[in-house]
């Protein structure tokens, strides 16, 4: 994965900047398709697990108008390219974006299986529904429902399912978007495929933050590994107490009992059958101590 962007003055504007920026990324995605070692290139407004997310209300034409802030909702994400293929992403139903859906062609819409069964009954009953997305820059329109896409996690791997909404970024000119690179060999020499194929589309394109997909899945974890990594070490804390404790306790009885262990001795007792003495009394006091804990 890679960040990328141009370099806009100002405020992006859709309408000034967005043909120069849709022309720039659809030359690079060309490019990076293109290139040997990759499978698949696409790019995404907010890469899964990156905490990242955008979200607005969708209408459906044909029922009652909900109570303000009570419509649908789903979160958005624009995409380019391959993206669907690159990040591995399952195609349950319809097509994918393809050529056709641009700027001048019918506005589309690809959603996940969570949108379809929230919104449409079932997983795949939204296929070639129209809807009208309220999160697009322009005037809102209705856009026709092409694909289903199985569900994707935003946020974190235990978060829960909720409806999502993708739209190309011809319909929908984004600024910013994170490249999502599938490679044939070793995801680490890819990186100078995307620096040397992005920049060739456009020399004013910055490329950044170029690394692995582990390493977002790592990023999305932190949280919960850092817990762990507290909860290890007081237990392991708590371990190293109650085997100090233990040890004070059976060499207190073992000092204690140094007179009987010399008369065990004198009467004949081997050494070893004192030493397995000890310990077996500790264990019965150790096996009392977990069953109680």
């Amino acid at each position: 994965t890679a960040s990328a962007g141009l370099p806009i003055p100002g405020r992006f504007d859709p309408a000034a900047d967005g043909a120069k920026w849709v022309a720039s990324i659809t030359a690079a995605m060309t490019n990076l398709n293109n290139a040997a070692g990759v499978s698949a290139a696409g790019a995404v407004s907010s890469l899964p697990l990156s905490g990242a997310l955008e979200s607005g209300g969708v209408r459906i034409p044909d029922r009652a108008p909900d109570p303000p802030g009570q419509g649908p909702n789903a979160q958005y994400s624009v995409v380019a390219g391959r993206y669907f293929r690159a990040a591995g992403i399952n195609l349950a139903a319809g097509r994918t974006f393809d050529a056709s859906d641009d700027a001048a062609g019918a506005a589309t819409l690809i959603v996940n299986r969570e949108f379809s069964r929230r919104y449409f009954g079932d997983e795949r009953s939204a296929l070639g529904r129209a809807v009208i997305p309220t999160f697009t820059f322009g005037p809102w329109r209705e856009h026709t429902i092409v694909g289903i896409v199985d569900d994707v996690k935003q946020t974190a791997l235990d978060a829960q399912r909720t409806p999502q909404a993708y739209i190309t970024v011809a319909q929908m000119p984004y600024p910013g978007l994170a490249f999502v690179v599938r490679s044939t060999g070793d995801p680490g020499a890819v990186a100078a495929t995307i620096r040397r194929e992005v920049r060739a589309a456009d020399p004013t394109f910055s490329v950044n933050e170029v690394r692995p997909w582990v390493d977002v899945l790592s990023e999305s974890l932190a949280r919960q590994r850092f817990s762990m990594t507290v909860i290890g070490v007081f237990a392991g804390s708590a371990l190293a107490l109650a085997v100090v404790g233990l040890y004070g306790v059976l060499s207190l009885l073992v000092g204690q009992r140094r007179r009987e262990i010399g008369v065990r001795l004198v009467l004949g007792a081997k050494p070893s059958d004192v030493v397995r003495l000890m310990p077996a009394e500790g264990a019965r006091v150790g096996v009392a101590g977990v069953v109680l804990g």
